[in-house]
């Protein structure tokens, strides 16, 4: 299994300097493995998140992986450009994704820039492919789809993506752990996390309590205004969700359809009106900076989402999704992703 899974991975001979981000879990850990053994130049690098935070987990690994190791100090870029947009999304009433702007702002912009400025490529554990089309490179959906993190990372242009190396993009996690384990390294049996890096096990809503927000009590009504209960917190609850919400005095299960933010009201109904074929959408991206207007495509919600297909309207100054079908809790505050089969197109922020 070993040497035809080393196959799998051939980087282009002229590629010879790589910096990897390490993280101190098994996906990193592997690219740069993976990378090594193809006979490339290879440097660990970590991003600090917190001031003070302990990259020792990623500086043993580079050790034993026998790669060189630095440190990107990110502690002030995270707070300002994830974790405090994280906050203020959900005092919002939205549901924001931090692992994308996380992507954005510090993988591929704090970490390629110290690539750039070792004169190499970056290469990072995302499960995603790179594939040459007539229209230049993209960014195309991981072989294996049950693991493929390209969503999160939509707001690539095609100009980065020349930068930029997926060792995983053709292996399972299967395989992986089964590499790491093959080689010894420590992190074969690391779990995956579950949230955001910066969430602690108590939960987001903890976290945010503890970054200022604060749960004021408010009505559960119906869509006909109907008081039925009480919340303790609008940050508590999601497009969507149907649990915690306590005795509503329903035959059936209530679902949140709308967080009515300056009325501190939830809104719930049933589950067919947590379906619907049209929202909107801010801040699109598109990897070749053009919109994709009118064409048949495959737009993913969320992480994980399968899809829908549906199309990009433009209506006066707002950019307008159209699905064939309807499809249950579209939240803002998520991202929309567009997929042409398997090769990413764009995406941008849902508003409603």
């Amino acid at each position: 299994m070993e040497n035809s899974a080393l196959s799998q991975h051939k980087c282009p001979q002229e590629i010879r300097r790589i910096v990897v981000g390490l993280s101190g879990g098994v996906d990193s850990s592997v690219a740069a493995f993976l990378l090594k053994e193809g006979g490339h130049e290879v440097e660990g690098v970590s991003l600090r998140l917190w001031p003070g935070a302990s990259v020792v987990e990623a500086q043993k690994l580079a050790e034993l992986l026998g790669i060189s190791f630095g440190v990107v100090e990110a502690g002030e870029a995270f707070r300002r450009q994830v974790v405090e947009p994280f906050v203020e999304a959900y005092r919002r009433g939205q549901t924001p994704n931090p692992c994308i702007l996380c992507n954005r702002f510090l993988k591929f912009g704090m970490l390629l820039d110290y690539a750039r400025g070792r004169g190499a490529k970056l290469a990072t554990g995302h499960y995603a492919r790179t594939v040459q089309t007539e229209g230049g490179l993209r960014l195309q959906q991981a072989r294996s789809r049950a693991k493929d993190q390209s969503y999160f990372l939509f707001n690539l242009k095609e100009e980065v993506l020349g930068e930029l190396l997926f060792p995983l993009g053709n292996y399972s996690k299967e395989e992986v752990r089964a590499l790491a384990q093959a080689r010894g390294l420590p992190t074969a049996a690391k779990p995956d996390s579950m949230e955001a890096c910066f969430v602690p096990p108590e939960g987001y809503a903890h976290f945010l309590e503890r970054e200022g927000v604060v749960g004021v009590p408010g009505e559960i009504v119906d869509t006909g205004g109907k008081i039925l209960g009480k919340h303790t917190g609008l940050h508590r609850f999601t497009i969507g969700q149907r649990r915690g919400l306590g005795d509503l005095g329903k035959p059936t299960p209530q679902y949140v359809l709308r967080l009515e933010v300056e009325s501190n009201r939830l809104v719930v109904g049933e589950k067919e009106e947590a379906f619907s074929k049209r929202f909107f959408l801010h801040s699109p991206s598109w990897v070749d900076d053009t919109p994709p207007l009118h064409r048949r495509l495959r737009i993913c919600v969320r992480y994980r989402h399968a899809g829908a297909m549906g199309k990009l309207l433009r209506e006066a100054d707002a950019w307008a999704i159209e699905l064939e079908e309807p499809i249950c809790a579209i939240a803002p505050g998520q991202a929309a992703v567009f997929y042409e089969g398997e090769v990413l197109i764009g995406g941008g922020w849902i508003v409603g």
